[in-house]
């Protein structure tokens, strides 16, 4: 469960800092994931959305998160033009020619919960939080002993954890960009060099 996966990155927080509030830490946990997902790309979603000549707007909701970023769009294979200035709200630049449904992926983050509330944890997919709990403690740690005048405040540690924590996220989105496919890479030789070299 995903409440067991938050309450490990908790814990372990504890350990390196004992005597922290479980309040502030569930508070800057949530910062964190939030910035982790809005700078990796990790957490995604595709929708089928059935487009018609006459409408050029579509809402893009998805089960879980807030779309932030528009990664793709199309339709039979085939890329199409479109744009999301406003999370959520995907803006053809050209009418299709006949209704038909286009695929959308988006990039998406937490719900960020009311000010003051700590109660529950941030809805998100848990092989996130699984794949990248060493991420997010780094991410928790960093933030924790950034603060001022806290029996825990230590800006050489917090500097140690924000670079794991970068680091981390720079994997991540490196990750995201091939699929999580082992050994791929983003760059190929062109097929007609490739040939012609032979």
């Amino acid at each position: 469960m995903i409440e067991d996966q938050f309450e490990h990155i908790l814990t372990t927080v504890r350990v390196r800092i004992p005597g922290v509030s479980d309040d502030a830490m569930k508070l800057e946990l949530i910062n964190v994931l939030d910035e982790f997902l809005q700078d990796s790309n990790v957490w995604r979603h595709e929708k089928p959305i059935p487009v018609t000549p006459e409408k050029l707007t579509y809402s893009i909701v998805p089960p879980l998160g807030h779309p932030i970023r528009l990664l793709n769009v199309t339709s039979e294979g085939r890329h199409v033009v479109a744009t999301m200035e406003e999370p959520g709200v995907l803006v053809l630049t050209q009418p299709v020619e006949e209704p038909t449904e286009l695929l959308c992926e988006v990039a998406l983050t937490v719900e960020l919960p009311p000010v003051g509330s700590c109660d529950t944890y941030p809805d998100c997919d848990n092989w996130v939080i699984e794949k990248y709990k060493g991420v997010l403690v780094d991410g928790l740690l960093a933030r924790m002993m950034s603060q001022l005048a806290k029996p825990y405040t230590s800006e050489r540690h917090a500097i140690y954890h924000f670079r794991r924590f970068r680091n981390g996220i720079a994997k991540a989105r490196v990750e995201a960009s091939h699929k999580n496919l082992f050994g791929a890479q983003t760059w190929r030789y062109p097929q007609t060099f490739a040939t012609r070299r032979k």
